[in-house]
């Protein structure tokens, strides 16, 4: 016998709105959108023992979720409606939570899965499910009611979960969706070239909004990714309204002379700044050996010792980082005519340009640049108000009287 949420005051009475979990907000089956429809579990479920094994097995995982959830939130209890974000939860707590999970439930999601499911009781709905989870390359992070919708993406081995405080803080009414990098599924294959990359980015942009204007923002690598994403958007006549890059630079052996040279003035400074606090035989080894080198990677460009993060590396993501700075590597950039808006660092990192402006000269067309506090690490992490606000500004201008109701 079937079973469907508008049958289930024959079927089940009126303890259906316990068994089904609040299915369908109490509204029959034409009521609800056909997304919500394919999750929800009325749609589902036929008969009434599988009604009942559901709810079981979705407590099962609730109580499993709960002493994990506790622990590495820091709090005496958990419940259902406990939001990761509200409780103030970061990218190094997701990636804790989501270890224990592997260790304690045997299921391996990868870490943004928090921004698709942000309380405990999503999560354990998510993980209950017997189906694999795939994980769509764009995510709404942000709803809004004005059009363009603005799309944006991470840096180079990571994921939107980074992004997650800026885009909260944007003041802006667009909608804003994150688009995660090929292989951040750890299902699908990573990409090996920017050209992939972009020709992916625009397939899957198309998807959410198959036609322009279009609003594209990247931080670091990703900027890379939106750059040429942006020249395909164009290519095929679509209108780029707005590209923003936040510390995003081509790589240092397709710059100009002169910011090559630069450049190594700041790391010959770098390196000297470092050697002058360290003790004689570690000098020598500093000198002699990359493997020592790296162990100063959290050390700032004025020499003093935990400034910046030291090198955290997810295995999940270290196959696709290495995918992505070959990437890096070997694009070599070319002409780009619309505007872009990059967002530099205040604190400078020696490794990268000074200018961003001046590092993509040779194939842009103009551009403005703000300055947000922070370095090239600390800007999402610690300063993404800052950044925010300076975002803001930039597409306010941008788009002016541009933006428009969603329909």
């Amino acid at each position: 016998m079937g079973v469907c949420a508008c049958e289930r005051e024959d079927f089940l009475g009126r303890d259906w709105a316990v068994v089904g979990y609040g299915c369908c907000d109490g509204y029959g089956c034409d009521f609800v959108s056909s997304e919500h429809r394919q999750e929800c579990l009325c749609h589902k479920i036929q008969t009434f023992d599988e009604v009942r094994l559901a709810l079981k097995t979705r407590v099962a995982m609730m109580e499993r979720l709960k002493p994990i959830w506790a622990r590495v939130m820091g709090r005496e209890s958990a419940d259902a409606d406990d939001n990761f974000f509200a409780l103030g939860g970061t990218p190094a707590k997701a990636q804790e939570l989501f270890d224990a999970i592997e260790r304690e439930c045997r299921r391996k999601l990868p870490v943004f899965t928090v921004v698709r499911a942000q309380t405990l009781g999503e999560l354990a709905e998510l993980l209950e499910a017997p189906d694999a989870i795939e994980f769509p390359a764009v995510t709404l992070m942000r709803e809004g009611r004005q059009e363009p919708a603005i799309f944006i993406t991470h840096g180079l081995g990571s994921n939107i979960l980074d992004l997650y405080p800026m885009v909260q803080h944007l003041e802006i009414s667009n909608p804003v969706y994150g688009i995660q990098a090929k292989g951040s599924d750890l299902k699908s294959e990573p990409l090996s070239n920017v050209q992939d990359m972009a020709d992916y980015f625009v397939e899957e942009i198309r998807k959410t909004r198959e036609h322009g204007p279009y609003v594209l923002i990247g931080y670091s690598f990703g900027g890379v990714v939106m750059f040429e994403t942006a020249r395909l958007l164009t290519q095929i006549g679509e209108r780029v309204a707005f590209l923003g890059m936040v510390e995003s630079f081509p790589y240092r052996d397709f710059l100009s002379s002169t910011e090559k040279l630069k450049m190594k003035m700041q790391l010959m400074q770098r390196h000297g700044r470092i050697l002058s606090r360290i003790p004689m035989k570690q000098k020598v080894e500093y000198l002699t050996s990359g493997f020592e080198r790296d162990r100063y990677v959290s050390w700032d460009d004025h020499g003093n010792p935990g400034r910046r993060p030291a090198n955290v590396k997810f295995a999940d993501a270290d196959r696709r980082r290495q995918y992505e700075e070959t990437a890096l590597k070997s694009y070599q950039p070319e002409s780009y005519e619309g505007k872009i808006h990059f967002v530099r660092a205040q604190e400078g990192v020696a490794s990268f340009p000074a200018s961003p402006s001046s590092a993509w000269a040779p194939w842009i067309g103009g551009s403005v640049t703000d300055v947000t506090p922070g370095d090239h690490f600390r800007i999402l992490s610690e300063h993404y108000e800052g950044l925010a606000a300076i975002l803001t500004k930039q597409l306010k201008q941008a788009l002016g009287g541009g933006s428009r109701e969603a329909r």
